[in-house]
């Protein structure tokens, strides 16, 4: 049986984020820190043990909020790679990436108006854990503002934050708030997603096709059908792009009825059990089914037709 998953934050998290922060800040109080964290943590659920730290963070940070932005990216470790295959790889480090969910409570709940200074500490997060959840706040404040930043970081070197691009504007993000203005105005985000969808990446593109999935829910027209952007004249990638929202998206039959194009049927991706064939190889034989793949999980949705 898996563990709770609230012990992705376990008993030895405060006191290991107390030794980062004091190493960046040495006025840092950690006995203190551990005496507001400690009472009653271990009956605590996940999200109310990120709280917790991150209450008790906001305590004895320095309350200049730019400057304990500052502090807390300074604290970090350094950020996670990118492996072979196009997925997150964190090396050797010996806890998980949910040690920064209370960065993330942190930024998302006291950076609001310290906008410049809130951004670049995302932008570190993010490559550690994910800004995902810290930048729905932004979107919902400074919707303007933080989509011409996304629009920017659409471009970044780091894969990392090529995905929050796409998984930050889900309009039906798991675990977090959902945005009206984005489920009710897709096209908010689809510019976005254009410049996403033949990412070098498969974390980024696994991500746009996740999107894409949420959009199709309120939306299967311009998720998949002649509006949906990059669909035609596109290379094998592109449109794999616009396929995979099918596979992705709960509502499978309206899909299917949005998706009349002959070059579905031949690469087998259909509303049924997914399609997958060795990645990067385009000249390599599919297998009909999950059960019979014999790609790793995590790179199936690399796989594109010949």
């Amino acid at each position: 049986m898996a563990e709770p998953l609230k012990y992705l934050l376990n008993d030895t998290v405060p006191p290991r984020i107390a030794a980062m922060v004091r190493r960046a800040w040495r006025k840092f109080d950690t006995t203190a820190f551990l005496q507001q964290v400690q009472p009653g943590y271990e009956s605590l659920e996940l999200m109310a043990r990120g709280q917790r730290i991150a209450h008790a963070l906001q305590a004895h940070l320095p309350q200049d909020v730019p400057r304990a932005l500052g502090v807390l990216v300074d604290s970090m470790d350094p950020s996670m790679g990118i492996d072979a295959a196009g997925e997150p790889d964190a090396g050797d480090r010996p806890y998980s990436a949910f040690l920064y969910l209370p960065h993330s409570i942190y930024i998302g709940t006291h950076g609001l108006p310290h906008f410049e200074a809130a951004m670049a500490a995302q932008h570190a997060l993010t490559q550690r854990f994910t800004a995902e959840f810290s930048i729905r706040p932004y979107l919902l404040h400074h919707q303007g503002a933080t989509l011409a930043r996304l629009r920017d970081w659409a471009q970044d070197d780091n894969a990392h934050v090529r995905r929050l691009v796409s998984e930050g504007t889900r309009p039906r993000l798991p675990w977090a708030p959902r945005l009206p203005a984005f489920q009710n105005n897709p096209q908010l985000a689809l510019p976005l997603l254009d410049a996403l969808k033949d990412d070098p990446s498969s974390y980024v593109r696994r991500s746009v096709a996740n999107h894409l999935g949420d959009i199709a829910k309120d939306h299967p027209e311009l998720a998949v059908g002649p509006r949906a952007p990059g669909c035609r004249a596109r290379p094998p990638r592109a449109r794999l792009w616009c396929a995979t929202a099918c596979v992705f998206s709960s509502n499978a039959a309206t899909l299917a009825r949005s998706m009349p194009w002959a070059w579905v049927t031949p690469w087998r991706w259909t509303c049924g059990p997914r399609a997958c064939c060795p990645p990067a190889h385009a000249s390599a034989t599919r297998c009909a089914s999950r059960s019979n793949c014999t790609t790793p999980r995590r790179s199936r949705s690399a796989c594109w037709p010949t």
